[in-house]
């Protein structure tokens, strides 16, 4: 969602560089916003219901395809040798658990940016309440209602006057209210002006889009493009308002509101992170609003580029989708595509590329310097002591201090929910591992793990770890000295 919603919104900035004159600037706003959207929705998930057997119809083709034939008969071949294939490195371990805590990291960075904003306004709306005097001025209230009335706006909006701010702006959602600063003095006129711009952000629901596009961002706070993204609705959210009020104005009308606009930039505090709608802005952007409401005219829309536009935005958003559609997929494919050990007989070692060991009982599968064998749960074969019990999230056990010359047989019954990393290490739970220990573990089987290599000198550990889900399972070590 986060790729397709910023390539969409990097060839609406070219598009407006290339065609800024036949737009207006409410077109750009609620184009803008359209494409914010691609940041919340998952349209991508839309081409799932377009081929429902296209998961199926790929992995199908897979697993005919001649590349899988060719690693299954290489294994089959008395020439094959393990040590052709490649080894999991020893850092994929660390790899694997980071990729895991991705998510409870992007999903950290979301509260942070929410709790931020929340203290933000908090802070703000107690300064407001505490500084704010309601406003008894008849010229006020006079001006505040004939814009009610031109508007068709029939909910009372309160009016207050506050020395913290110096500039207007509309304060809140459920309680809509107008602040003025105090320490300005406008005319009658300038009231009238003020109370048109602000009562349009009320009437189009601009505070409560602005607090959608904060969570938006919030969800998204690690895309650099959200961000821009954000901050040109909030401008182009301000200039169409100016374009919708100066449209009923005369020339002199207008110079008299770029005027006022002026008089409070020099005023104006620049708030960030409020859930609200400012009068004014930077004084770069300010004269940009200038230009715009002096120079404003109806726009002569081409249709030519008005259709060039939508098309390129239309088919930005297919292909992007569509890749990322096709990508997701693709990490399917690849992963229901590696060997598996269930189509293997026992005593047939296949090179399962996959981390997670899959079979029938009596598969067996060769990875490294380890041979897999899966037995039943209620098997006799697992021995009778037990020397540990899996539990908690993450766990290691010193397998022995061995003197050299000897194999091990490891035995683990993973009896939970979920599927356990297992790896074997030399020196240390995070030293050395033994190549071919990486692997996943599925619930509710129990494996035999054999050493074609007899140990080393040195102490060697088992380590199981399970993300969040707690470990149920036991384990269990022998051992047999070299002839």
């Amino acid at each position: 969602m986060s790729i397709v919603a910023a390539l969409l919104y990097l060839v609406l900035r070219l598009c407006i560089r290339l065609n800024q004159k036949h737009f207006t600037a409410t077109w750009l706003y609620y184009v803008n916003v359209l494409i914010y959207a691609f940041y919340l929705i998952p349209f991508y998930m839309l081409y799932s219901s377009l081929d429902q057997d296209l998961l199926k119809a790929a992995s199908n083709r897979f697993t005919e395809s001649p590349t899988l034939n060719k690693v299954l008969s290489i294994t089959d071949s008395p020439d094959w040798k393990a040590d052709s294939f490649a080894v999991p490195h020893e850092s994929s371990f660390s790899s694997m658990l980071l990729i895991e805590f991705i998510p409870y990291m992007l999903v950290a960075g979301t509260v942070i940016f929410l709790l931020v904003i929340l203290f933000q306004n908090i802070a703000f709306h107690r300064r407001i309440s505490r500084l704010c005097e309601q406003a008894e001025d008849p010229i006020i209230l006079n001006e505040l209602a004939i814009c009610q009335q031109k508007l068709g706006i029939k909910k009372e909006i309160p009016v207050y006057l506050s020395p913290y701010c110096r500039t207007p702006f509309l304060y809140g959602i459920g309680k809509p209210r107008i602040v003025l600063p105090a320490t300005m003095d406008f005319s009658g006129e300038q009231y009238h002006q003020i109370f048109l711009h602000e009562l349009t952000h009320y009437k189009r629901h601009d505070t409560l889009l602005k607090c959608l596009l904060i969570i938006t961002n919030a969800i998204h706070w690690f895309n650099p493009l959200a961000y821009l993204a954000r901050c040109d609705i909030d401008r182009y959210c301000e200039l169409s308002c100016d374009e919708k009020i100066v449209q009923s104005m005369d020339e002199d009308e207008r110079k008299r509101y770029g005027q006022l606009l002026l008089s409070v930039l020099w005023n104006a505090a620049q708030q960030k992170g409020g859930i609200y709608s400012a009068f004014s802005n930077t004084r770069k952007y300010m004269e940009r609003r200038i230009q715009m409401i002096w120079g404003n005219k109806p726009v002569k829309r081409k249709k030519s580029a008005l259709v060039l536009t939508i098309c390129a935005l239309l088919s930005v958003a297919c292909i992007s989708t569509a890749f990322a559609y096709s990508g997701s997929q693709q990490a399917i494919f690849q992963t229901d595509a590696s060997p598996k050990a269930s189509a293997s007989k026992a005593g047939t070692y296949i090179p399962d590329e996959s981390m997670v060991l899959e079979g029938e009982v009596g598969t067996t599968i060769r990875r490294g310097d380890l041979i897999f064998e899966r037995i039943g749960n209620d098997s006799h074969a697992f021995p009778e002591k037990v020397d540990a019990v899996l539990a908690n999230t993450s766990q290691s056990h010193l397998i022995k201090k061995s003197e050299g010359d000897e194999y091990c047989t490891i035995w683990v019954k993973n009896e939970g929910s979920r599927h356990v990393i297992f790896t074997v290490t030399k020196a240390s739970p995070s030293g050395t591992v033994i190549p071919g220990s990486i692997v996943k573990i599925p619930a509710q089987t129990t494996w035999k793990i054999s050493t074609l290599q007899p140990f080393t000198q040195g102490e060697y550990y088992a380590n199981f770890t399970s993300g969040q889900a707690i470990m149920s399972g036991q384990v269990a070590f022998t051992f047999q000295k070299k002839e």
